[in-house]
């Protein structure tokens, strides 16, 4: 390290609001260890937090740096925050040890999807709802009894919209296959004769390989621009034409970055809402599918903060949004907090406040207490989604269609 950058570096170590509880000279492991406790500091991220979503990320980090040192050299800010992740993460995974294990690759996950075929080829059948900006399938598996000739109703189950949540995919398979094996029980039997279950671990496939593989920390997708990594925050990306305002609020200008609300115009924010609605091929391909299925309900698995998010809405829709979210909430000992997703923190462009407005019930489950449980947390996490999914499907079995409605399918490219 130059003399510049350790001088930088004491500066930090040693400043108020950046200073590590432990006792260690040794400037790597201050600098890991310090991120550790400053993440897990409330009043911390409540004041660097710039997207809201209870992490520090790298681009925060290097706002933080250059806030507090106005007359750093050129690029020592990046350079500084890209060593505070890597050490805060070499030492998360050494405290967590095969973590990473825990956790499949997507091909590795569409293999589990294929099999769960082959093992149930009259219960399920293999959906692909298109490419992604990499090239791969976006693969999953609708799961019903076809001998039913019940009217059923559909319901949308996915996982991993952003990149580093690796385990919604976990529990979004473990739903399918607990499903399957317990197929004959009267409970399950019954569900399966009203619903057509479509399930989709992984909703941006390329960003989470990127994640596993690359940037732990990595949220978006793999947008690039001019041939560079700019990547979109698919859940700020939604758009539908009879309501722009839920993709942005109309006092939120494209073309400045100082009046963002609920996501952000600049490229390089981890909330990044893309160059327009509907931008991304991702976005593009789910909110076909919802349209063109006719989708009754959806579940949107994300991580962390144990939370049940639902959209801002009337009296009456609310509360219906509150009763199936009581129930789903009872299921597992009350142990999650139940929220209007808007008064947790603004956002805009999510897949479950364009959903809403198509007449579909969507809830955001925001499972666990960070982004990378352990194999002990993350089988916790698989029983109880698995026992709040049952009983979400058994409370929209319940609701009148009538009270559902979908606007006609309209050009998704807008």
């Amino acid at each position: 390290m130059n003399t510049v950058n350790q001088i930088t570096l004491n500066k930090l170590l040693n400043s108020n609001y950046l200073k590590t509880r432990e006792n260690n000279n040794d400037p790597k492991l201050k600098i890991g260890s310090m991120l550790y406790h400053i993440l897990e500091d409330k009043k911390f991220l409540q004041r660097f937090d710039e997207n809201k979503d209870n992490f520090i990320e790298p681009t925060e980090i290097v706002s933080i740096i250059k806030k507090q040192f106005q007359h750093l050299p050129e690029n020592t800010a990046e350079t500084l925050a890209k060593g505070f992740m890597k050490h805060y993460l070499q030492i998360f995974f050494q405290q967590h040890p095969g973590s990473i294990k825990n956790y499949k690759h997507y091909d590795e996950i569409v293999n589990t999807v294929k099999q769960l075929n082959q093992e149930y080829p009259n219960f399920t059948e293999i959906i692909n709802l298109g490419k992604t900006t990499e090239g791969r399938d976006m693969i999953g598996l609708k799961i019903t009894n076809p001998n039913s000739k019940n009217t059923k109703k559909k319901i949308f189950i996915q996982g991993t919209m952003h990149a580093r949540e690796w385990a919604p995919a976990e529990t979004v398979l473990n739903i399918m296959s607990t499903l399957l094996k317990n197929k004959d029980q009267e409970e399950i039997s019954n569900i399966l004769n009203n619903c057509e279950i479509y399930l989709l671990p992984v909703a941006n496939p390329d960003g989470y390989e990127y994640s596993l593989n690359t940037n732990f920390m990595w949220r978006k997708n793999m947008y690039k621009k001019d041939g560079k990594l700019i990547g979109v925050d698919l859940n700020r990306n939604f758009h539908i034409e009879e309501k722009p305002e839920l993709y942005r609020l109309p006092e939120d200008k494209p073309d400045r970055t100082d009046d963002d609300i609920g996501a952000s115009d600049n490229e390089y924010s981890d909330a990044y809402r893309g160059s327009a609605g509907n931008s991304e091929i991702e976005t593009r391909n789910l909110l076909n599918f919802i349209k063109n299925k006719k989708i009754d309900a959806i579940l949107d698995f994300h991580g962390f903060g144990n939370m049940i998010l639902y959209p801002k809405n009337d009296k009456d829709k609310v509360k219906t949004y509150e009763i199936v979210a009581d129930k789903m909430n009872q299921s597992i000992g009350n142990k999650y907090w139940i929220e209007k997703d808007t008064e947790l923190y603004p956002t805009t462009g999510t897949m479950i406040s364009i959903a809403d407005a198509l007449g579909t019930l969507s809830y955001t489950i925001e499972i666990g207490s960070n982004f990378f449980p352990t194999k002990n947390e993350l089988e916790i996490l698989k029983g109880e989604t698995y026992e709040l999914t049952k009983t979400f499907l058994k409370e929209i079995m319940k609701i009148d269609k009538k009270i559902i409605s979908h606007y006609k399918n309209t050009d998704t490219n807008s």
